[in-house]
């Protein structure tokens, strides 16, 4: 070990003229820097001469050299994270939930650090973007040239370049169903089914690529009807005393060109109640002041732009809260205040929960809890009072991998519970693996008094396509699977008791390829050879019992 000290400004620490550590000095340290060497010098002899071979001795510093030199780098390596984790959260931040280089893996963040270069100012705005949303892009950059490079290679440093696989296991096969194609006349290409309540009867809304659409129905003792125009693939439908109401999505691929319709079907005919909405995804029937007068509230995903509105009586549009992306809305006083909320669904780029809190004069104040990062892939939220406590509680699915070229499957994909506290707090109380999870349905299925979970995967054959969560105990579920459905593509599903026998059946609808309300497109394709049915009956025989 030795102290040069020719360099006035400078000291450098080394052993066997490996640096160490460089201090600068000034000019009136020359005597304790010759204190220090004499010091050090005298060490080691003494350490020498205290046992120890010369050769162990070498050994014994290299050994040190080595570490202290691997400690360095790991520092190194920690701080160029620390930095470059900290620019990246101050540019993600700007719109979305940041989210962490392993939630992707390596080849999927390539594609969307690429899509993001326009957020951030890196490159120019897309050609194509409507005139009504420009002005959501920067107009200058959010980050330097050298802190986009940054935030590049720190997400394709420490991502992973595969997720983890989900390995789920099951308590057993669920025997409640009998499982039956319907054998419907058309191709599977579903995004709507809904079951009459008093009827049993099954509508299912279908329509290819930008083409050929309808509206089927079937009885529970007789075939399918002929195919009905509603002018556009049904998204959503529900019933009326007046009819029966739809929402007519427009355009598969997420757009903010307004094509979109609701519409409401009387004796065969149709009536346009809203035109030019912006992929319309969901809608509700609601008395929300109280006036005895039920309005329509629907929600729109668009792309860039979205929200939820109302429709009055006489058929003036009210929007009730802007935001990109709204999947699906459902309603619950959630504050035990006496006046009906409404919850909405957000899956585009800000995800999260929107609560709409009423005040029982038609007004709303919006509150956005339970954020997540832009890859959770949301795709249905819930409301049901699972644990019996009078308060309404929220089940969330999130399986939507559509945002990436690669679709792999992500670990934190499937249903969630999340309990109400009573004032519209909401925690994460329970989850459930469902690669590709797309709906669940509450209900009571098996008649035990208690509220059970049917969730749907839009999924590739790896994985159950059903996952059956059964309440045995107080907040305590049986994970069942329901053998036969695997190999197609279920995307829609209701629930109702289609053969009139006193027990809830469950009716799913396949899109074999495409997207839904909520994806670009699809990526998991059917197996090749594989002409799985549209709609398939899941026939419950409690009563058969």
């Amino acid at each position: 070990m030795y102290i040069d000290t020719a360099e006035v400004n400078y000291i450098v620490l080394s052993v066997d003229e490996i640096p160490l550590k460089i201090m600068k000095i000034g000019y009136d340290n020359h005597i304790i820097i010759r204190m220090l060497a004499w010091s050090i010098a005298l060490c080691g002899f003494l350490y020498a001469g205290c046992g120890g071979h010369d050769g162990d001795l070498k050994e014994k510093k290299k050994g040190a050299v080595g570490g202290v030199q691997k400690t360095v780098k790991t520092d190194l390596r920690a701080k160029k994270r620390e930095s470059q984790e900290s620019v990246s959260k101050r540019a993600c931040s700007t719109c979305h939930t940041w989210p962490a280089p392993d939630v992707l893996n390596r080849d999927a963040w390539v594609s969307v650090l690429d899509m993001m270069e326009p957020w951030v100012g890196v490159s120019p705005m897309p050609e194509n973007v409507p005139e009504e949303v420009r002005s959501l892009y920067p107009t200058e950059r959010l980050v330097n040239e050298s802190e986009w490079r940054e935030i590049k290679d720190y997400y394709l440093t420490h991502s992973p370049a595969n997720l983890p696989e989900v390995n789920m296991v099951f308590d057993g096969d669920l025997e409640l169903f009998e499982v039956e194609d319907l054998e419907a006349p058309f191709s599977p290409f579903c995004m709507a089914v809904r079951v009459e309540s008093e009827t049993g009867v099954i509508w299912a809304g279908w329509g290819v690529f930008q083409g050929d659409h309808g509206v089927y129905k079937k009885t529970s003792g007789g075939g399918w009807s002929e195919k009905m125009d509603w002018g556009g693939l049904p998204s959503q439908i529900r019933f009326s005393k007046r009819g029966i109401l739809a929402t007519l999505i427009g355009s598969y691929f997420p757009s903010d060109t307004p094509r979109g319709a609701l519409v409401r079907v009387s004796s065969g005919k149709k009536k346009l109640m809203v035109g030019n909405l912006r992929r319309p995804t969901d809608l509700l029937l609601l008395d929300i002041d109280g006036s005895g007068q039920k309005k329509v509230v629907f929600c729109e995903y668009g792309n860039l732009s979205g929200g939820i509105s109302l429709v009055n009586p006489e058929g003036r549009q009210h929007s009730l809260h802007e935001q990109a992306g709204i999947l699906n809305i459902a309603r619950a006083d959630f504050n035990g205040d006496g006046h009906l909320d409404i919850v909405g669904l957000a899956g585009q780029a800000r995800e999260g929960v929107i609560l709409l809190m009423g005040d029982g004069k038609g007004q709303f104040e919006a509150r956005f809890v339970l954020p997540r990062h832009p890859a959770w892939g949301h795709s249905n939220i819930a409301v049901a009072d699972l644990n019996r406590d009078s308060r309404p509680d929220l089940i969330v699915t999130n399986g939507d991998n559509a945002d990436t070229k690669d679709a792999q499957q992500r670990p934190y994909h499937g249903v969630r519970i999340h309990l109400n506290d009573g004032n519209g707090n909401f925690k994460s109380e329970l989850f459930f693996h469902h690669p590709g999870a797309y709906r669940a349905l509450v209900r009571d299925f098996d008649s035990d008094g208690d509220l059970d979970i049917a969730a749907i995967a839009y999924e590739n054959g790896k994985h159950p396509a059903l996952l059956f969560l059964l309440q045995h105990q107080p907040m305590q579920y049986l994970k069942l699977r329901v053998p036969g459905l695997d190999g197609s593509r279920w995307i829609t599903m209701d629930a109702g008791d289609v053969d009139q026998d006193g027990d809830l059946d469950l009716v799913l609808g396949a899109m074999e390829t495409g997207p839904s309300p909520r994806t670009i497109l699809m990526k998991s394709r059917r197996k090749p050879g594989h002409d799985g049915p549209a709609i398939i009956l899941l026939r419950n025989r409690l009563r058969q019992k």
